[in-house]
């Protein structure tokens, strides 16, 4: 098959993430092709042996001319490269998807990959694809009863840890390149924005440094809340404990943390609780989305019902002090990860979509 993956961007998150992990899995059985407007991580897309195509789709708007100029760039190349199917990751490559289907009579698959403000607009023209790929059943429980998608046309696909992603790590070594220091070392791999709820892990973090007063909390990722964060940190006088990171790969991070933090208010998935449950490290969640579809409340993780400081406190006390419970919840978790939510399992499904699409559905 000859795929053309289309998004907005290749920056850092987890929809590049995503798209670099089908690459990886099917590279080699198929040819791929990935469509953006370019980013940090296009080079990522060079090992795996992909070709990019810089399309100007920097917008947030599908009446963008920018969708259009991008749709005529694609339509020759669609035609040199022998395109078979198209798989769009957002709101405005789905759009494009949309056209390139309507026009060009090359089909096309969406993946969701998280909620979505359940407007009029978006109700009508929903872009699901011949097919639409769920990332996880929250998510397609949303966009069943939100967005009105039919269930039946939804495939659930969990997303997979590339197992040859993990390096043998030096944890000392790792702390000097981003001299970090003390222990326990705490941490949250996630965008900044308000639906993350770092505000709630940084008021646990301040009460938990009376228990373990050589703690920190390395806060990894970017996003708009990062100068609020940190004036927060700054107001309960604890900012020279609280590492703010935005250039680093997920393992480097893993591989030094003592206890993994997702407290979200919304998630679709949860990609770095698996990666942290597979290098093992133990994890703290919400019960947001499909966060419970990863983690079994004191078999693979810890869950916190009510997402209160208090109770989140509590939690990353309870994991740094109980060592039976801590490696119970290592062994478990990461088994549960070798048999649900590696790469090939990801891929392949993915795969079936498309041959199950191409075959006429």
């Amino acid at each position: 098959m000859n795929i053309l993956i289309i998004t907005s961007h290749m920056n850092p998150g987890g929809i590049s993430r995503y798209i670099i992990n089908i690459v990886k899995g099917l590279s080699g059985k198929h040819s791929l092709f990935v469509a953006s407007s370019g980013g940090e991580w296009e080079e990522r897309l060079e090992k795996p042996g992909c070709k990019h195509i810089f399309i100007p789709l920097s917008t947030k708007s599908i009446f963008s001319l920018k969708v259009f100029k991008s749709f005529f760039i694609l339509k020759r190349f669609i035609s040199a490269y022998n395109i078979d199917l198209v798989h769009a990751h957002t709101r405005v490559s789905q759009f494009l998807a949309y056209l390139v289907w309507r026009l060009l009579n090359i089909p096309y698959v969406s993946t969701f990959h998280g909620y979505y403000r359940p407007h009029i607009f978006r109700k009508i023209f929903k872009f699901e694809g011949l097919l639409t790929i769920s990332i996880s059943k929250a998510v397609k429980e949303h966009l069943v009863l939100d967005l009105g998608i039919k269930s039946d046309k939804i495939k659930v696909i969990y997303n997979g840890v590339d197992k040859e992603e993990f390096k043998k790590a030096d944890r000392e070594e790792i702390k000097k390149k981003f001299n970090i220091r003390g222990s326990p070392l705490i941490g949250i791999i996630s965008r900044l924005s308000e639906e993350k709820n770092h505000q709630i892990l940084i008021n646990a973090f301040s009460s938990l440094i009376n228990d373990f007063p050589d703690a920190n909390l390395i806060i990894a990722g970017r996003g708009r809340l990062k100068n609020f964060l940190k004036d927060m940190a700054r107001e309960k006088n604890i900012e020279d404990k609280i590492f703010f990171l935005e250039a680093f790969d997920s393992w480097e991070i893993l591989s030094i943390l003592d206890v993994f933090v997702l407290p979200s208010l919304k998630e679709g998935f949860g990609f770095s609780v698996i990666e942290a449950q597979y290098i093992g490290v133990p994890v703290i969640v919400s019960r947001a989305g499909g966060l419970g579809e990863i983690v079994e409340d004191k078999a693979t993780g810890l869950v916190i019902n009510e997402i209160k400081p208090s109770d989140l406190y509590e939690a990353i006390k309870l994991i740094l002090k109980d060592r039976n419970l801590r490696d119970k919840i290592i062994t478990n978790a990461r088994q549960k990860v070798e048999r649900e939510f590696l790469l090939d399992k990801m891929t392949k499904g993915i795969e079936n979509v498309y041959r199950e699409v191409l075959n006429g559905g």
